[in-house]
C-alpha cells in the first residue's frame, strides 16, 4: 500500500511520485478543500487521485476492524487525516465493539465510520442491531458518524431522531423530500461523483434542496470514479446551485471544520 505525493520541483512528466511513509511534499501550495469520505487503508488507494496533494482535510473511513491499526498509523503521520473507525454493513461478521471502543479511548480525535444500512446488500433487519450499537457508541463518546445509506432512509431517520449527534450522510443521493428531516437531525450531506450518474434534473433538485452550510464533498476514493479530481466534483456541484468551483471548495472546507468543532 502506498500514497502518492506531488513533488513540485521534480515533476516533469505529469506523474505522481510514490512514497511509502505517508508524507506529502507541500512546497507553499495552498490547501483548499476537504474530502469528507475516502478509504486510505484500501489496497487500491495507492495512486490517490490527481489533486489529493491540495487537501487540507481527509476524512478517512474503515470498513472493518482489521483496518483500524493501519488507519491509526496513517493519521499519526499526516495531520490532514481525520480517522473514522467503523464496520460497514457489508461486513457485519467482522464487527468488534471492543476494538472500536478501545481505539476511541486511545484517540480523542477519532470518529466512527463507515457504518450504516444497505437494502441492496444483505438483510437490513440483520444490519440494524450493529448500526444501532455503533450509533450508541458514537453518542456515548460524542463522536461524528459517517453513514452509508442505500434505500434505508426511514430506518436511519428513525434512529437519528432518537439521538443528538453529529452525522455525515456519505454519498448522499436520497430524494429531496428527505433533506429537511435530515437537516433537523443535524446531518451534513456529503456529495460524491456517484450522484452525477443520475439524470441531471434529479441531481439539480437534490443539490438545491441542501442548505449550503450543510453540504460536503467526497471522492470515496478508491471506490468512486478514479479519473475524477476534486476540482471536477466541485464544478459539478456548483453548476446547479449557481456557484463557482473554488467557492464550493471553500464552503465545503468551512463546513468540514464546523462539524469537527461540533
Amino acid at each position: 500500500m502506498c500514497i502518492y505525493r506531488e513533488d513540485v520541483q521534480d515533476r516533469t512528466d505529469g506523474q505522481m511520485i510514490p512514497t511509502a511513509d505517508y508524507e506529502y511534499l507541500r512546497y507553499n501550495t495552498q490547501y483548499v478543500f476537504a474530502d469528507s469520505h475516502l478509504h486510505m487503508t484500501d489496497p487500491e488507494f495507492c495512486n490517490g487521485y490527481r489533486d489529493i496533494h491540495l487537501a487540507e482535510l481527509l476524512f478517512s473511513n474503515t470498513s472493518t476492524p482489521g483496518e483500524f491499526t493501519a488507519l491509526r498509523d496513517i493519521a499519526s503521520k499526516d495531520d490532514r487525516v481525520v480517522p473514522f473507525y467503523g464496520t460497514h454493513p457489508w461486513f457485519l461478521d467482522r464487527y468488534d465493539p471492543i476494538a472500536l471502543k478501545s481505539i476511541l479511548d486511545s484517540d480523542s480525535g477519532a470518529n466512527i465510520g463507515e457504518i450504516g444500512l444497505d437494502s441492496k446488500h444483505g438483510d437490513v433487519s440483520e444490519q440494524i442491531p450493529v448500526f444501532i450499537e455503533q450509533l450508541d457508541i458514537a453518542q456515548e463518546y460524542d463522536r461524528i458518524v459517517s453513514i452509508h445509506m442505500v434505500g434505508t432512509e426511514e430506518h436511519v431517520l428513525r434512529e437519528l431522531r432518537k439521538r443528538k449527534m453529529r452525522c455525515i450522510l456519505h454519498s448522499y443521493s436520497s430524494p429531496e423530500g428527505y433533506t429537511e428531516p435530515f437537516v433537523r437531525c443535524g446531518c451534513f450531506f456529503s456529495i460524491s461523483p456517484r450522484l452525477f450518474s443520475r439524470p441531471a434534473e434529479k441531481v439539480s433538485r437534490i443539490l438545491r434542496s441542501i442548505p449550503i452550510d450543510c453540504i460536503l464533498m467526497e471522492t470515496d476514493h478508491p471506490s468512486g470514479k478514479k479519473d475524477v479530481s476534486i476540482h471536477d466534483l466541485a464544478e459539478w456541484i456548483g453548476q446547479p446551485i449557481g456557484i463557482e468551483a473554488n467557492e464550493v471548495m471553500e464552503l465545503t472546507l468551512r463546513n468540514a471544520h464546523r462539524i469537527l468543532r461540533g
